[in-house]
């Protein structure tokens, strides 16, 4: 057995044994993911304040790609099986590419901070993946929050048309 009896039912409480990623499909979808966007972007803020500096490059990196799946979402009313697994990935350049592929023109801005960004998702949490930055300071950490809020903004602007 994988789980004693104690093991199952907590993860059964927790509702684990069966997850999965509700597709979302309407406006009030769509402002979910952007307000969870900004939610997550004022915890990063804290998070520079409190000296948590990967930890908010990470989040940084969350607001971006929630935002752009909002985006995403916005777009289409329905997404196949195979188009809705695509969409649960955390590269932020899959995401801009399947923004292009609805006719939206992406800033290089955009391209470039997305891509900053990314870089952010695994080592920010894990000391055994191999990190380019190795030492996180405010000055990185508030980079990236601007970055995502760059993204936020195109988000936005896009949103509006």
């Amino acid at each position: 057995r994988l789980f004693g009896k104690k093991e199952f039912l907590f993860n059964k409480s927790l509702n684990t044994e069966k997850f999965s990623m509700i597709p979302m499909h309407n406006k009030a979808d769509v402002k979910s993911w952007l307000n969870r966007a900004k939610d997550d972007f004022r915890y990063a803020q804290s998070g520079i304040e409190g000296g948590f500096y990967p930890q908010s490059c990470f989040i940084s990196q969350q607001v971006a790609e929630k935002a752009l799946k909002a985006l995403i979402y916005s777009k289409e009313s329905k997404f196949e099986a195979q188009e809705l697994k695509k969409l649960r990935t955390h590269k932020l350049l899959l995401l801009l590419k399947k923004i292009e592929s609805e006719g939206i023109k992406i800033p290089e801005s955009i391209k470039s901070s997305s891509k900053i960004l990314n870089r952010y998702y695994l080592p920010t949490r894990y000391p055994d993946i191999p990190d380019p930055v190795k030492n996180y300071t405010e000055e990185i950490a508030k980079d990236a929050l601007e970055k995502a809020e760059k993204v936020i903004d195109f988000v936005e602007t896009q949103l509006k048309k």
